[in-house]
């Protein structure tokens, strides 16, 4: 038999009262109380940056509602800002550069949106969850295992679905349906707390040990 154990994540420090910290960086950003979208990487090409940029754009065309994106990450940037100018998105999508205080990003954020092309299993994602935020991202993603579809976030089958991941991102986009997202994201967060990891790791290990 084969058991799955997800990475633990730190449930206190990352947390929804993070939250506080929203003003002071979104105003650092540049960004007042619009619907922010965060992206975290070190390689944008493989998370799916530019599937992601091309989905604002279909969604700004159909969706009255402001929405911009926070990108943090030291991959190079040029590339996907002059995408982002050519799709019209160019005061859109900031770059924020790295952060030692990710949690406060979070905190500043409405959905973490990660359309990778693989992941093992995204320490992001669960950082995110842990956070209060609902998250987007893909069935290559090891973590998406911890993600149950229209509750705490949203699974596609392919990055490159940018009609799919418009539609995700639309999905969020209702008031009521985004705030009850977030209170079972924080319950999902603490489901895989580092606590909880531990005792999973500790139990298998007896299993294995105790049948030798």
């Amino acid at each position: 038999a084969i058991s799955v154990v997800y990475n633990g994540v730190d449930i206190a420090r990352f947390h929804p009262r993070n939250k506080q910290w929203r003003g002071e960086v979104r105003r650092r950003h540049g960004f007042g109380e619009e619907f922010l979208l965060l992206f975290v990487s070190n390689n944008f090409r493989m998370k799916g940056l530019s599937f992601l940029i091309r989905a604002m754009a279909k969604l700004k065309d159909r969706h009255g509602r402001a929405v911009r994106l926070l990108i943090l990450g030291r991959d190079r940037s040029d590339p996907y800002r002059r995408l982002a100018e050519k799709v019209g998105l160019g005061k859109d999508v900031v770059f924020g550069g790295t952060t030692m205080e990710i949690e406060k990003y979070y905190g500043a954020s409405d959905l973490l949106v990660h359309p990778t092309f693989y992941d093992a299993c995204s320490l992001t994602v669960l950082e995110a969850l842990a956070s209060g935020l609902p998250v987007v991202t893909t069935s290559l993603n090891g973590a998406s295992g911890v993600l149950e579809q229209g509750r705490d976030g949203w699974i596609l089958e392919d990055p490159r679905d940018m009609e799919g991941l418009c539609r995700a991102i639309e999905y969020f986009l209702d008031e009521t349906r985004h705030r009850t997202a977030c209170e079972q994201a924080r319950q999902k967060g603490e489901a895989c707390s580092e606590t909880v990891h531990f005792l999973r790791m500790k139990e298998i290990f007896g299993q294995v040990l105790g049948g030798h």
